[in-house]
């Protein structure tokens, strides 16, 4: 894991969303949705294997996601000190069964706790300010301890301004709009700040990707991505008469699990629909959609 990684660091940057006067705070308005990496790579693993083809994986890549691609990983965390597995979030009795697995070099656990010792990723759309010709929208992230799988991750947030007859408005990410990664040492301390461009290369005008690496260093120095953000401003395309009345918003995490490139961004034609596919070992978590009004609150669309 840790010959494939770089250390990442940047200058801390803040305050770079503020919510509207009057508004709701954003920390009332948080809901959260999470995932968990057991759960992913079982349902990877429960592809037919013709379907992995036909999503352009290699027989080199089938082989590592129908064998025992998170046992393997887990092997190698157990071996780490009870110091280091601290500074990662586990908990006492996680920490147990990870030394069990160092011990027996076995993973013989049951499903409840190979999902405890994966790592959960929570995921939520906090509104900062509404307002009828801008907006300004945070996706926030967080591991709840490092996942087990760390190579290239990205994120991404899609949105559609509406007008009061329901029909779309056109708007665009403004200058604003940043991404923020947080990386924490494997004895638990923070580490840096890296600032995240979004990545809108051949990606429709309402949807920015932010792409980054999970883990860098060394087993013995290592650091990981513990949380981050994206901020994007929204505002109306110059010449747009057509004032905001609402605001549809979408964003998701997408986590690699197999070592060949960043995830690739999919999104349907119009709307807030947005995915992470192709032939790349991903799927899709910490997953949030919304609606959010001029007084900045925030509603959930399900679906």
């Amino acid at each position: 894991m840790g010959e494939r990684k770089c250390i990442l660091s940047c200058a801390i940057l803040v305050a770079v969303i503020m919510p509207a006067a009057g508004a709701v705070s954003a920390d009332e308005q948080k809901s959260t949705v999470s995932f968990n990496e057991y759960d992913l790579i079982q349902t990877l693993q429960a592809s037919p294997i013709n379907k992995l083809e036909r999503q352009g994986h290699s027989q080199e890549e089938i082989m590592e996601i129908k064998g025992a691609l998170l046992e393997t990983k887990l092997v190698k965390r157990a071996s780490l000190s009870q110091d280091k597995l601290r500074g990662l979030g586990y908990t006492a009795d996680e920490i147990s069964i990870l030394k069990e697995i160092e011990t027996t070099g076995q993973v013989d656990l049951s499903e409840a706790q190979l999902r405890a010792i994966a790592g959960t990723c929570t995921g939520t759309i906090v509104p900062n300010s509404a307002g009828k010709s801008e907006y300004r929208v945070s996706y926030e992230w967080e591991w709840d301890h490092a996942p087990v799988i760390c190579y290239k991750d990205s994120f991404a947030i899609r949105w559609e301004a509406m007008g009061s007859d329901g029909l779309p408005v056109d708007s665009t990410a403004g200058s604003l709009t940043v991404g923020y990664v947080e990386y924490y040492d494997y004895d638990g301390y923070f580490s840096a700040i890296e600032t995240l461009q979004p990545n809108r290369n051949n990606i429709e005008f309402n949807v920015v990707k932010f792409d980054f690496r999970v883990g860098s260093g060394t087993p013995e120095v290592s650091t990981y991505a513990k949380r981050g953000s994206g901020h994007v401003q929204i505002q109306k395309d110059a010449g747009v008469t057509r004032d905001f009345y609402y605001l549809k918003v979408g964003a998701l995490y997408g986590h690699t699990v197999v070592n060949i490139g960043f995830p690739s961004l999919s999104v349907s034609a119009g709307g807030i629909g947005i995915g992470f596919s192709g032939g790349l070992s991903t799927d899709n978590i910490g997953g949030d959609k919304c609606k959010i009004d001029l007084n900045n609150q925030k509603t959930a669309i399900s679906g």
